[in-house]
């Protein structure tokens, strides 16, 4: 088989009807005893199955569901990122969002108390 070549060794096929899937493995050393008719004939009709039929995708694995990410409430400097974010958008058109996020930072530091506790009562909402 072409999986035997690439590794450099024989290998098996057979049908695990626990999971329902052809598995292929390194064919184990001689033990010394005869190998069953059952584990030949099921190898012989596991290399005749058709690959496309075998290796169907699945969904994904059921597990444990997560709860839906439920988002931070916006803060006082969110707020008034978002409020003053347009205005400084139309008059620096060529800054990007990180050059007006620094500008506004600025601003909000040196904003009046009366500012800052308006946009923290919005934020409290």
């Amino acid at each position: 088989t072409r999986l035997g070549a690439l590794i450099g060794a024989p290998v098996v096929a057979f049908v695990d009807e626990s999971i329902k899937a052809l598995r292929v493995m390194r064919t184990p050393a001689f033990s010394g005893t005869a190998i069953s008719v059952a584990s030949h004939d099921a190898a012989f009709k596991a290399d005749k199955l058709d690959a496309s039929e075998s290796f169907k995708p699945r969904g994904k694995i059921a597990g444990p569901m997560k709860a839906p990410k439920v988002p931070r409430p916006p803060n006082a400097f969110i707020l008034y990122r978002q409020h003053h974010h347009p205005k400084i958008k139309e008059a620096y058109p060529d800054f990007s969002n990180n050059d007006i996020s620094i500008m506004l930072g600025k601003q909000w530091k040196d904003e009046a108390e009366e500012v800052k506790s308006q946009f923290r009562n919005l934020a409290e909402e």
